[in-house]
């Protein structure tokens, strides 16, 4: 699967969104929102889990220092 987490829109909002996309399917699935809003996070999936790391809360400078981590 791929997976599209956080995002920001043109105002500099962050967003909750966590969304993934199955090539097999051919289909989106919008999956439980992350925890807090995350813009420009690093990410890694292991063992079936989705890992984000740091980012920003928003673009005014809000910088994260966590890991949000999705269990489907």
């Amino acid at each position: 699967s791929l997976y599209v987490a956080g995002g920001a829109n043109r105002e500099g909002s962050g967003f909750t969104t966590n969304e993934s996309f199955s090539p097999a399917k051919n289909a989106w699935a919008t999956l439980a929102s992350l925890p807090q809003s995350t813009i420009d996070a690093g990410s890694a999936v292991d063992a079936g889990q989705l890992y984000c790391f740091g980012g920003w809360a928003n673009v005014s400078g809000t910088v994260l220092d966590n890991v949000q981590i999705y269990q489907p």
